[in-house]
């Protein structure tokens, strides 16, 4: 490789240090630093492959039971392993290889610190000269992010620059002011989050943090609509639900409306949608029947044995 470069010197042809191989050197990523924390590994190794001209992505993780991660593995954006044709009648372009980069990051509980370690140091393309094709590279860095943010409040509160995004930004949404003019209670709607509902009117869930969720013919849920309210009495739920219904014709009136068991919510719903089923979320009535037989039954096994039958049940 160093007599190529040579001679491509000789042609008058200058070769970066990058454009000599697709690999990096090993001690780039070779260290002995312990992180602090997932976040911090991160931050280093990207900072690291930046340099480079490269961008890394995490690949897969494990996690403990309790869903803290514990193993990443950490790929080349543009790593996706290399397939080469078969069948052609000219030669290639391409300048990737089978080459496949990664890193392994790995927490340790006894010294509850992340560990980097190299699984292979070598890209299966060139580096790039300029990092604006990789979405992750084009992503902001926490200062400049707060930079931007405090740019787009230019003297206004957090609560207008909310409601300045609302109507810029074309949402459905209500509000209300007490007698000092603060914002009291506000809800809205998402323009793409209306037109599904429209085609999926039929099952609203309601959580007691007023998020309003719908269920289409396929089971699967998407939002409609948020709200925060000042307090969560039944006059609050009364005016988000009015809010609700105020966007629907008749035919979009729904069937069914799930919720938790917070009575205020449920007293709202049987005023504003006296028509509508109410059910009580599935999830809250087996927390409530487990954290009761919890206390009968003591013993493990038949713990898990009831559990499954429950869910059998269900």
């Amino acid at each position: 490789m160093e007599l190529v470069v040579e001679m491509f010197k000789f042609l008058g042809i200058n070769l970066s240090a990058r454009d000599k191989d697709f690999s990096t050197k090993t001690s780039a990523f070779s260290t002995n630093q312990k992180f602090k924390s997932h976040e911090e590994l991160l931050e280093w190794t990207q900072n690291t492959t930046r340099s480079l001209g490269y961008v890394i992505v995490t690949g897969r993780s494990k996690a403990y039971g309790n869903g803290s991660v514990h193993t990443v593995i950490l790929i080349c954006d543009r790593g996706r392993e290399y397939k080469p044709k078969v069948y052609t009648s000219r030669a290639s372009g391409s300048k990737r290889t089978n080459r496949q980069f990664q890193l392994e990051g790995k927490y340790s509980k006894e010294h509850d610190k992340w560990t980097l370690r190299v699984i292979c140091d070598e890209h299966n393309h060139p580096p790039a000269h300029h990092m604006e094709g990789h979405p992750f590279a084009r992503r902001l860095f926490i200062d400049e992010t707060r930079l931007i943010r405090m740019h787009e409040q230019a003297g206004r509160t957090p609560m207008q620059v909310l409601m300045s995004l609302l109507h810029t930004n074309e949402y459905v949404y209500e509000f209300t002011t007490g007698d000092s003019k603060k914002l009291e209670n506000l809800f809205f709607v998402h323009p793409m989050s209306w037109k599904i509902w429209n085609a999926f009117p039929h099952v609203l869930i309601i959580d007691s943090l007023v998020q309003i969720v719908g269920v289409t013919s396929t089971q699967k849920t998407f939002s409609i609509g948020f709200a925060f309210i000042h307090r969560e009495k039944e006059a609050n739920y009364n005016w988000v639900l009015n809010c609700l219904n105020s966007m629907l014709d008749t035919c979009m009136h729904p069937r069914v409306i799930i919720t938790d068991r917070e009575l205020a919510i449920i007293k709202a719903c049987e005023t504003v949608f006296p028509d509508a089923a109410r059910l009580l979320c599935r999830w809250h009535i087996e927390q409530n029947i487990l954290k009761h037989c919890n206390k009968m039954i003591t013993l493990e096994d038949d713990r898990r044995s009831f559990r499954s039958l429950w869910n059998l049940l269900i």
